[in-house]
Protein backbone atom coordinates (compact mmCIF):
# COMPACT_ATOMS: atom_id res chain seq x y z
CA UNK A 1 0.00 0.00 0.00
CA UNK A 2 2.08 3.75 -1.22
CA UNK A 3 2.19 5.75 1.81
CA UNK A 4 0.68 9.06 2.36
CA UNK A 5 2.45 11.74 0.66
CA UNK A 6 4.85 14.05 2.88
CA UNK A 7 2.21 16.90 4.43
CA UNK A 8 2.99 19.06 6.99
CA UNK A 9 3.03 17.93 10.78
CA UNK A 10 0.07 19.26 13.08
CA UNK A 11 1.37 21.57 15.51
CA UNK A 12 1.22 22.21 19.14
CA UNK A 13 -1.39 24.62 19.59
CA UNK A 14 0.50 28.20 21.43
CA UNK A 15 -0.48 28.64 24.98
CA UNK A 16 -2.18 32.00 25.32
CA UNK A 17 -1.96 34.60 28.17
CA UNK A 18 -4.93 35.17 29.97
CA UNK A 19 -7.60 38.34 28.86
CA UNK A 20 -6.37 42.05 29.68
CA UNK A 21 -10.00 41.93 30.76
CA UNK A 22 -11.86 39.29 32.53
CA UNK A 23 -14.52 38.57 30.85
CA UNK A 24 -17.15 38.37 33.80
CA UNK A 25 -16.37 41.89 34.60
CA UNK A 26 -18.15 42.90 31.18
CA UNK A 27 -21.64 43.45 31.20
CA UNK A 28 -23.91 41.95 28.33
CA UNK A 29 -23.11 43.51 24.74
CA UNK A 30 -19.51 45.53 25.89
CA UNK A 31 -16.29 44.78 24.47
CA UNK A 32 -13.04 45.30 25.65
CA UNK A 33 -10.40 46.41 22.84
CA UNK A 34 -6.45 46.08 23.63
CA UNK A 35 -4.11 47.01 20.46
CA UNK A 36 -0.55 48.73 19.74
CA UNK A 37 -2.69 51.21 17.19
CA UNK A 38 -6.41 51.76 16.37
CA UNK A 39 -7.51 53.47 13.52
CA UNK A 40 -11.39 54.18 13.61
CA UNK A 41 -13.65 54.41 9.58
CA UNK A 42 -17.24 55.09 10.46
CA UNK A 43 -18.43 52.08 12.34
CA UNK A 44 -15.33 49.75 11.64
CA UNK A 45 -12.72 50.03 14.47
CA UNK A 46 -8.85 48.47 12.75
CA UNK A 47 -7.05 47.23 15.42
CA UNK A 48 -3.09 46.38 14.93
CA UNK A 49 -0.84 44.81 17.50
CA UNK A 50 2.48 45.36 17.83
CA UNK A 51 5.82 43.21 18.19
CA UNK A 52 4.56 40.82 21.19
CA UNK A 53 1.58 42.52 21.68
CA UNK A 54 -1.46 41.61 19.56
CA UNK A 55 -4.88 43.13 18.96
CA UNK A 56 -7.27 42.10 21.22
CA UNK A 57 -11.23 41.86 21.45
CA UNK A 58 -13.07 40.30 24.13
CA UNK A 59 -16.56 40.46 25.78
CA UNK A 60 -17.83 38.55 28.11
CA UNK A 61 -18.49 35.60 25.72
CA UNK A 62 -16.13 35.46 23.46
CA UNK A 63 -12.18 36.50 22.72
CA UNK A 64 -10.32 36.87 19.76
CA UNK A 65 -6.39 37.85 19.61
CA UNK A 66 -4.58 38.58 15.97
CA UNK A 67 -2.23 40.47 14.26
CA UNK A 68 -4.70 42.78 12.71
CA UNK A 69 -8.47 42.71 13.73
CA UNK A 70 -11.25 45.00 11.79
CA UNK A 71 -14.86 45.05 13.56
CA UNK A 72 -18.11 46.69 13.10
CA UNK A 73 -19.48 47.86 15.50
CA UNK A 74 -22.68 47.75 13.69
CA UNK A 75 -23.36 44.62 11.49
CA UNK A 76 -21.17 42.28 14.01
CA UNK A 77 -19.17 41.60 11.01
CA UNK A 78 -15.40 40.83 12.39
CA UNK A 79 -12.21 40.18 10.19
CA UNK A 80 -8.98 39.14 11.70
CA UNK A 81 -5.54 37.64 10.38
CA UNK A 82 -2.23 37.05 11.41
CA UNK A 83 -1.75 34.29 14.18
CA UNK A 84 -5.57 34.30 15.10
CA UNK A 85 -7.04 33.42 18.57
CA UNK A 86 -10.52 32.84 19.11
CA UNK A 87 -11.78 31.53 22.52
CA UNK A 88 -15.50 31.19 23.05
CA UNK A 89 -15.99 31.07 26.89
CA UNK A 90 -19.69 29.60 26.82
CA UNK A 91 -18.97 26.64 25.00
CA UNK A 92 -15.22 26.13 26.07
CA UNK A 93 -13.60 26.18 22.58
CA UNK A 94 -10.42 27.52 21.64
CA UNK A 95 -9.35 27.67 17.93
CA UNK A 96 -6.16 28.62 16.07
CA UNK A 97 -6.59 29.75 12.41
CA UNK A 98 -4.36 31.93 10.30
CA UNK A 99 -7.16 34.17 9.55
CA UNK A 100 -11.41 34.31 10.00
CA UNK A 101 -14.47 35.94 9.27
CA UNK A 102 -16.99 35.62 11.81
CA UNK A 103 -20.09 37.46 12.50
CA UNK A 104 -20.26 38.16 16.31
CA UNK A 105 -24.42 38.13 16.33
CA UNK A 106 -25.32 35.06 14.88
CA UNK A 107 -21.76 33.57 15.55
CA UNK A 108 -21.65 32.20 12.34
CA UNK A 109 -17.80 32.67 10.08
CA UNK A 110 -15.51 31.32 8.10
CA UNK A 111 -12.01 29.84 9.54
CA UNK A 112 -8.42 29.46 7.48
CA UNK A 113 -6.04 26.95 8.45
CA UNK A 114 -7.77 25.55 11.01
CA UNK A 115 -7.25 24.11 14.13
CA UNK A 116 -9.55 23.44 17.10
CA UNK A 117 -9.66 21.77 20.16
CA UNK A 118 -11.92 20.46 22.63
CA UNK A 119 -11.89 17.97 25.72
CA UNK A 120 -14.91 15.52 26.01
CA UNK A 121 -14.73 13.00 29.29
CA UNK A 122 -13.69 9.37 27.92
CA UNK A 123 -15.51 6.10 29.33
CA UNK A 124 -12.86 3.38 29.78
CA UNK A 125 -13.89 -0.27 28.72
CA UNK A 126 -11.81 -3.24 29.76
CA UNK A 127 -9.41 -4.35 26.80
CA UNK A 128 -9.53 -0.85 25.50
CA UNK A 129 -6.78 1.63 25.19
CA UNK A 130 -7.95 5.05 26.48
CA UNK A 131 -6.31 8.39 26.87
CA UNK A 132 -6.98 11.99 28.58
CA UNK A 133 -5.81 13.91 25.48
CA UNK A 134 -7.89 16.90 24.28
CA UNK A 135 -9.29 15.84 20.77
CA UNK A 136 -7.42 17.75 17.95
CA UNK A 137 -9.34 18.87 14.54
CA UNK A 138 -7.36 20.33 11.78
CA UNK A 139 -7.75 21.47 8.47
CA UNK A 140 -7.34 23.70 5.21
CA UNK A 141 -10.13 25.80 6.30
CA UNK A 142 -13.79 25.29 8.08
CA UNK A 143 -16.70 27.00 8.60
CA UNK A 144 -19.36 27.13 10.89
CA UNK A 145 -22.97 27.40 10.16
CA UNK A 146 -26.34 26.86 12.78
CA UNK A 147 -23.58 25.32 15.84
CA UNK A 148 -21.88 23.43 13.82
CA UNK A 149 -18.71 23.15 12.18
CA UNK A 150 -17.71 21.91 8.63
CA UNK A 151 -14.00 20.69 8.44
CA UNK A 152 -12.62 20.32 4.72
CA UNK A 153 -9.37 18.29 3.97
CA UNK A 154 -8.84 17.82 7.57
CA UNK A 155 -8.53 15.20 10.25
CA UNK A 156 -8.66 14.43 14.27
CA UNK A 157 -6.98 12.79 16.76
CA UNK A 158 -6.12 12.25 20.29
CA UNK A 159 -2.41 11.76 19.92
CA UNK A 160 -0.05 14.28 21.67
CA UNK A 161 1.38 16.53 18.94
CA UNK A 162 3.45 17.25 17.25
CA UNK A 163 3.63 13.45 16.26
CA UNK A 164 0.84 11.57 16.69
CA UNK A 165 0.28 7.97 16.82
CA UNK A 166 -2.68 7.96 14.75
CA UNK A 167 -4.78 10.13 12.53
CA UNK A 168 -8.28 9.98 10.74
CA UNK A 169 -7.94 12.16 7.84
CA UNK A 170 -11.44 12.93 5.82
CA UNK A 171 -12.53 15.05 2.71
CA UNK A 172 -14.82 16.92 5.04
CA UNK A 173 -15.75 16.27 9.03
CA UNK A 174 -19.12 17.59 10.75
CA UNK A 175 -18.74 18.86 14.10
CA UNK A 176 -21.21 19.52 17.00
CA UNK A 177 -19.24 20.81 19.85
CA UNK A 178 -20.32 18.56 22.69
CA UNK A 179 -21.97 16.40 20.41
CA UNK A 180 -20.72 14.47 17.74
CA UNK A 181 -17.46 14.12 15.02
CA UNK A 182 -18.61 12.83 11.45
CA UNK A 183 -16.34 12.58 8.85
CA UNK A 184 -16.55 11.09 5.00
CA UNK A 185 -14.65 9.45 3.15
CA UNK A 186 -11.92 9.06 5.71
CA UNK A 187 -8.53 7.03 6.23
CA UNK A 188 -7.60 5.56 9.24
CA UNK A 189 -3.71 6.33 8.92
CA UNK A 190 -1.46 4.64 11.63
CA UNK A 191 1.65 7.40 11.82
CA UNK A 192 2.06 8.36 7.94
CA UNK A 193 0.92 4.88 6.72
CA UNK A 194 -2.91 4.68 5.71
CA UNK A 195 -4.54 1.40 6.59
CA UNK A 196 -8.46 1.42 6.37
CA UNK A 197 -10.37 3.49 4.07
CA UNK A 198 -13.31 4.56 5.86
CA UNK A 199 -16.72 5.89 3.93
CA UNK A 200 -17.97 7.10 7.17
CA UNK A 201 -17.31 7.26 10.57
CA UNK A 202 -18.45 9.11 14.13
CA UNK A 203 -17.52 9.54 17.45
CA UNK A 204 -18.79 11.16 20.18
CA UNK A 205 -18.16 14.37 21.49
CA UNK A 206 -20.71 13.94 24.62
CA UNK A 207 -19.61 13.62 28.50
CA UNK A 208 -21.71 10.51 28.36
CA UNK A 209 -21.03 8.82 24.87
CA UNK A 210 -23.73 6.34 24.34
CA UNK A 211 -24.73 5.54 20.78
CA UNK A 212 -24.44 2.39 18.21
CA UNK A 213 -21.75 2.56 15.92
CA UNK A 214 -18.62 1.33 15.39
CA UNK A 215 -15.60 2.07 17.39
CA UNK A 216 -12.39 3.71 16.66
CA UNK A 217 -9.70 1.18 16.29
CA UNK A 218 -7.19 0.91 18.35
CA UNK A 219 -3.25 0.26 18.27
CA UNK A 220 -1.32 -1.40 21.31
CA UNK A 221 1.68 -3.15 21.91
CA UNK A 222 2.52 -6.68 23.96
CA UNK A 223 5.62 -8.37 25.17
CA UNK A 224 3.98 -11.43 24.80
CA UNK A 225 1.63 -10.71 22.03
CA UNK A 226 3.33 -8.46 19.84
CA UNK A 227 1.45 -5.64 17.78
CA UNK A 228 -2.12 -5.73 18.86
CA UNK A 229 -4.89 -4.07 16.61
CA UNK A 230 -8.28 -3.40 18.47
CA UNK A 231 -11.85 -2.85 16.52
CA UNK A 232 -15.47 -3.18 17.23
CA UNK A 233 -18.70 -2.26 17.15
CA UNK A 234 -21.21 -0.73 20.06
CA UNK A 235 -24.98 -1.21 20.29
CA UNK A 236 -27.04 0.81 22.72
CA UNK A 237 -29.85 -1.76 22.90
CA UNK A 238 -31.78 0.51 25.00
CA UNK A 239 -30.93 3.17 28.33
CA UNK A 240 -29.92 -0.14 30.60
CA UNK A 241 -28.45 -2.98 28.19
CA UNK A 242 -25.39 -2.69 25.45
CA UNK A 243 -23.09 -4.89 23.86
CA UNK A 244 -20.06 -4.64 22.90
CA UNK A 245 -18.81 -7.06 19.71
CA UNK A 246 -14.70 -6.30 20.06
CA UNK A 247 -12.16 -8.17 17.35
CA UNK A 248 -8.61 -8.17 18.98
CA UNK A 249 -5.71 -8.88 16.13
CA UNK A 250 -2.21 -9.80 17.45
CA UNK A 251 1.50 -9.74 15.53
CA UNK A 252 2.74 -13.33 17.24
CA UNK A 253 0.45 -16.25 17.66
CA UNK A 254 -0.91 -17.23 20.61
CA UNK A 255 -1.83 -21.03 20.84
CA UNK A 256 -3.31 -22.04 17.44
CA UNK A 257 -4.89 -18.76 16.96
CA UNK A 258 -3.82 -15.41 16.32
CA UNK A 259 -6.71 -13.58 16.49
CA UNK A 260 -9.80 -13.13 19.53
CA UNK A 261 -13.04 -12.43 18.97
CA UNK A 262 -14.78 -11.78 22.22
CA UNK A 263 -18.38 -11.02 22.90
CA UNK A 264 -19.49 -8.64 26.21
CA UNK A 265 -22.73 -8.39 27.09
CA UNK A 266 -23.64 -5.88 30.52
CA UNK A 267 -25.85 -4.03 31.98
CA UNK A 268 -25.42 -0.25 32.28
CA UNK A 269 -26.92 2.56 34.08
CA UNK A 270 -28.95 0.49 36.58
CA UNK A 271 -28.97 2.57 39.58
CA UNK A 272 -30.76 5.20 37.25
CA UNK A 273 -33.39 2.52 36.10
CA UNK A 274 -33.85 1.75 39.69
CA UNK A 275 -32.93 -2.10 39.54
Amino acid sequence: MAQEPPKALPQTPPAQPAPAVQPKSLSLGEWNASFAVQDVEGNVSKLRGGPGRPAELVNSSMLFRADEIDYDRDTGDLRASGHVYYHNFDRNEQIWVDRLTYNTDTEEGKFYDFRRETHPHIVARPGMLTTNNAFHFEGEWAERIGGKYLLHNGFITNCKLPNPWWRLRARKVVIVPGESAKGYRGTFLLKKMPILYMPFFYHSLQKEPRKSGFLLPNIGHSSRRGIMLHAGYFWAINRSYDVTYRVQDFGRFCGKNNGVVSIIFCLNRCKSTGF
